[in-house]
């Protein structure tokens, strides 16, 4: 399954996944390419946005360069794992999403992640990342909306991750407020 440049806008998935909820009950490996997508205000118990649950198949997610905003979930207000998934997310941004419980992303149930270069900004919830299942998540080189990640993911540490350091300076008689990561930008954040 292929979702390319969409957007998933007030949706309400009632029970899983408001936008998108994969399920898989065969005994068979499903893919899915989440691409360029817009997720926002949408509203699940589980996975605001996406969830997937299978109990015999393995579900491989791929999400790339989306965007989630505002979604709102009990568990997992961005994204639910749920049972024998795998979530490649890469380059994405989680902003202003409300978890009731557990995080912006939610994992559970063996649920394996590799979540890269994605940005995790003002989530409420207790967490932005939760997982019961630690040896299986790898959540390196993203933005935790802090340089203190204390607190802000539950079931495993990220050993790099990015930090912004801003300094202010005068040039030509002009204020520079900032300068990031040494002019070196691995990814973009929003600037508003």
């Amino acid at each position: 399954m292929r979702i390319i440049n969409s957007i998933f806008r007030n949706n309400n998935g009632n029970r899983t996944g408001g936008a998108i909820a994969i399920h898989g009950y065969s005994d068979s490996n499903i893919t899915a390419i989440i691409s360029n997508c817009i997720f926002s205000n949408n509203i699940a118990v589980q996975g605001g946005a996406i969830s997937n649950s299978g109990t015999l198949s393995v579900l491989n997610i791929n999400i790339i360069n989306c965007d989630f905003t505002n979604n709102n979930a009990d568990y997992g207000s961005a994204i639910a794992g749920l049972v024998n998934g795998s979530f490649d997310i890469k380059s994405s941004s989680f902003e202003n999403n409300l978890a009731n419980i557990y995080g912006a992303i939610y994992f559970t149930d063996n649920t394996s992640a590799n979540i890269k270069y994605s940005t995790f900004i003002d989530n409420n919830g207790k967490y932005q990342l939760f997982s019961d299942s630690p040896n299986y998540v790898n959540a390196d080189y993203n933005w935790w909306g802090s340089n203190n990640i204390n607190n802000k993911i539950y079931g495993l540490k990220p050993n790099n991750y990015f930090v912004m350091k801003i300094a202010s300076t005068v040039a030509n008689n002009k204020l520079v407020l900032f300068k990031f990561m040494e002019n070196k930008v691995l990814f973009c954040i929003k600037w508003y």
